[in-house]
Parts: structure tokens; sequence; C-alpha cells
């Protein structure tokens, strides 16, 4: 779980998705996939801090113009096997927006748009979380939504246990400086009504998966890399 200096870093939100128990009585190993918001430039201190966990795969989910914005104008490697995995669905935004106005965010509404839009996304994402050879950190801008929803596949497809789940996915409130803004809220009820919602229209996790394309070999790969 997330500690005080993890909470501290040069990577906001980052923690390691290991240590979490299954329920066919495995655990996640430490070490294998990160998640985390944005970094700032992969400079040389978040390199050392990425190189001293043996982290040499980035996934960035950050469409061109969130890139922009942060000053990302090009992309950076630095020793890095740098991956641009950018999600962007006109609905969801969309859906944002007009929540944002009314200041009521359905996120379990996002999540579930995500799933049904973003396939050939997440299909890519896991394709890459299962061939890299070294850990691998993923994040998006706040390392909430976009990030959330394939931590959360990634741990059901595991078959961790759901209150791991929910509380990996509730650390983003209490690890993010901005989080007053109710943009950045991470309630229990979401995750555990998106879980149920993935469990009710695809079977499971693992089922969504092989839908959207990811090889079932690809997903026991990932399983033989982090299970113990």
């Amino acid at each position: 779980m997330q500690n005080k200096k993890e909470k501290d870093c040069l990577f906001p939100n980052f923690r390691d998705l290991g240590g979490f128990l299954t329920r066919d009585g495995k655990r996640s190993k430490k070490g294998v996939y990160f998640r985390s918001g944005m970094p700032g430039h992969l400079d040389e201190k978040e390199i050392a801090f990425l190189n001293h966990r043996g982290i040499k795969t980035v996934l960035d989910f950050r469409i061109d113009e969130e890139r922009k914005r942060a000053g990302w104008y090009q992309k950076r490697q630095n020793g890095l096997d740098y991956v641009r995995l950018p999600y962007y669905d006109q609905d969801s935004v969309a859906l944002i927006k007009e929540m944002g106005e009314k200041q009521s965010f359905d996120w379990l509404r996002i999540y579930t748009e995500v799933l049904k839009e973003g396939k050939n996304w997440i299909r890519d994402v896991f394709f890459a979380l299962a061939l890299s050879e070294d850990a691998v950190l993923f994040y998006c801008a706040s390392g909430k939504d976009r990030t959330g929803v394939i931590a959360a596949l990634l741990l059901d497809m595991l078959r961790a246990e759901d209150v791991w789940i929910v509380t990996d996915y509730c650390l983003t409130w209490y690890s993010l400086d901005h989080n007053k803004s109710s943009f950045f809220a991470t309630s229990p009820k979401t995750m555990v009504m998106f879980l149920e919602t993935i469990r009710n229209q695809y079977g499971s996790a693992e089922q969504y998966l092989v839908q959207a394309g990811v090889p079932v070999s690809l997903l026991q790969r990932i399983k033989e890399r982090i299970l113990i």
C-alpha cells in the first residue's frame, strides 16, 4: 500500500499494485505494476526514482492537448520505453463537461462509457502490460479515471478481493493535493458499482478483456508476472 514517502514523491498519486490478496489465496507481487498521476517531465530525478524501482516502461494515457498544457511537446524517452496510449472519447468528454457545469459527477456512468467505447484502447494497454519485460508505470493526468479503470480491470482480472480494489481506487482522494474539489472525489460506492457492472454485463473482468481482444495467453502472462 501507499506510505508517506510515496505520497510526497515526484509522481503524484503514485503506488505499487503489489501486496493485494486474491480470492484464490494468492498475492500480487510488489515491483511489477505501478500507477500514478502525471509526472513532471521525466527529468533526471524522476528517472532515478523510476530506475530505483526497476521501472523501465511508462504508459502515458494523456491526449496531445493534455501533454501540451503540461509542457510535454515532444516524446521523451530518457532511457525509458515511453509508450503513448492516449484515450479520448467524445461522449465521455461531453458528459464530464455537462457534469462539471452542474458540479455533480457521475463517475460510474463515465467508467461504463469507457468500457463500452474504449475496448481497443484497453486491449492495447493490456498488450503493453503483458509484453513488457520490466516493471511498468501507467498514468493519465491525475491518475484517477483512465488510470483507475485500468487498475480496476487489472486487479479484478487477477481476482483481487474487492476490498483491495475499492481501497486502491479511494486512495486517490487522499493522495492528491487538490482533493477538495468534487471532481477528484473517489467514492467507494462508485468502484463497488463499477465492479458489479463489469460482472453483470460481461461476466468478469477477464471475460471483458477477452471480448476486447486480449488473448488468454497474454492475460496468463500478466498473472505469471505478478501473482505469487
